[in-house]
């Protein structure tokens, strides 16, 4: 379960990085069968080191 929980927040990651306009976090993330978004971005900061609304807004913005 935790390869396929993996797999999942990296399908998020990518899709945050090249977001569309007006998407949002908890979109993406119910996109991928994440339905406790609280759980979620603790679980995606845990992976990534990053908030998953962070990650957006720099991949928005252009900013590393």
């Amino acid at each position: 379960m935790q390869w396929v929980k993996r797999q999942r927040l990296d399908a998020v990651q990518r899709d945050l990085q090249r977001a569309q306009p007006g998407e949002t976090v908890a979109a993406i993330a119910r996109r991928h069968g994440f339905v406790q978004l609280s759980s979620f971005a603790a679980s995606f900061l845990r992976r990534y080191g990053i908030a998953p609304s962070v990650l957006l807004r720099r991949s928005r913005t252009g900013a590393d």
